[in-house]
């Protein structure tokens, strides 16, 4: 790994010969700075709504950022002379178990650079500068997502692309949506003609909030603490059956306790089955946070739509339906999307169609076994 950190460095010097004007600009960690999660929320969304408008994207408010990282906030900020901030990257720090063992690794999310300081190499430098922070964190590998929409000079996608030495460690993922509302849907996303058409046609055969009752013996619950050992015994029987190893540590799902930095869009919903000795079996898992785009209307991005093994369609179908009623039950829900990696190709079964794809990027910090090749089929992500 020391070769890795010098080869980041040369990267480095490189870039500073390209960009000498990054020489009167400043990087330094977060939590080194006086930003709080308020300003890099204004900062983010500033530069986000800039180049999406509005189309579906993460939002981060700052109570996303808080339920993610805490009160303190994690990652990088490059800042001007006059300690303007130009440009931020952030890290959410999560834990994970292979074969019984605890791993870490963080998700890299939030490049964000100022309209008005681009092509000046600060998106750039802030990736190189995050790698050499996370060489020193003891973690295993680090995971992102780049969204390939806007996939023009100076995104993110684009420097990905432009860095060969990363285009091995990184893989096209499908986007999977429900639409529940088409209307709404149509209006926040160019949509083509046979798009149109499919979601139509799906919409007829997979009707919305068309609900029965829970079958007899099943239990649709939110989160409870009590129930973590139940959602991991749970997790570690969908992965086991599907050949795979990675499951979520019992501490990344303290996050979605009410009261314990609860973030308020953030829904975690679990099929309960009473076993006859008065135990419990959890039979599947939707959880993910729901994303405004106007003051009316919400989508929702499931980090995991999850069914045990074996579970008969019919209750399957009736616990999906369920969580998608309650998903409008607070503010009408125009659909839910998920990434493949959150649930497999099974969930078209349930009316969830490819709708666009993103690329799965993966930087490797200590010998974790895990090639990018399986992480596809490995990673069930919490968000």
């Amino acid at each position: 790994m020391k070769q890795q950190y010098k080869e980041y460095l040369f990267q480095e010097r490189q870039l500073m010969t390209r960009h000498p004007e990054l020489a009167g600009m400043t990087s330094m960690p977060l939590d080194q700075t006086d930003l709080n999660l308020t300003v890099l929320s204004d900062f983010i969304e500033m530069c986000w709504e800039h180049d999406y408008g509005s189309e579906p994207r993460i939002r981060f408010s700052s109570g996303f950022l808080a339920w993610n990282m805490g009160k303190h906030a994690t990652g990088l900020a490059v800042l001007g002379k006059d300690g303007m901030l130009l440009g931020t990257v952030l890290y959410f720090k999560r834990t994970y178990l292979k074969g019984g063992v605890k791993g870490c690794y963080v998700i890299k999310t939030g490049l964000s650079v100022h309209p008005d300081y681009r092509g000046k190499g600060i998106g750039q430098w802030l990736l190189l500068k995050l790698l050499q922070l996370l060489e020193s964190k003891c973690i295993d590998f680090s995971v992102e997502w780049y969204d390939t929409r806007h996939d023009i000079p100076g995104s993110p996608s684009w420097m990905l692309a432009a860095n060969k030495n990363q285009v091995d460690d990184s893989l096209p993922v499908r986007i999977m949506a429900r639409i529940l509302n088409y209307d709404t849907a149509i209006k926040y996303h160019a949509f083509g003609i046979l798009d149109r058409l499919a979601m139509k046609l799906n919409m007829c055969i997979f009707p919305c909030h068309k609900v029965g009752s829970i079958p007899s013996g099943y239990i649709l619950d939110e989160f409870n603490k009590k129930m973590i050992p139940a959602y991991l015994e749970f997790l570690k029987r969908f992965q086991t059956s599907r050949g795979e190893l990675l499951t979520p540590a019992g501490d990344d799902l303290l996050r979605w306790e009410k009261g314990a930095g609860h973030y308020a869009s953030a829904r975690f919903y679990a099929l309960r089955k009473k076993r006859d000795n008065g135990g419990n079996r959890i039979d599947g898992l939707y959880f993910g946070h729901k994303v405004f785009l106007d003051r009316k209307w919400s989508y929702f991005q499931a980090d995991g739509i999850l069914i045990s093994p074996g579970l008969p369609i019919g209750v399957a179908k009736s616990f999906i339906r369920a969580v998608e009623t309650r998903l409008s039950e607070d503010a009408p829900c125009a659909g839910v999307t998920i990434a493949e990696t959150g649930g497999g190709n099974f969930l078209w079964r349930y009316g969830y169609l490819p709708v666009v794809s993103q690329l799965l990027s993966m930087d490797h910090y200590a010998l974790s076994g895990i090639p990018i090749k399986n992480l596809k089929q490995r990673f069930v992500e919490l968000r």
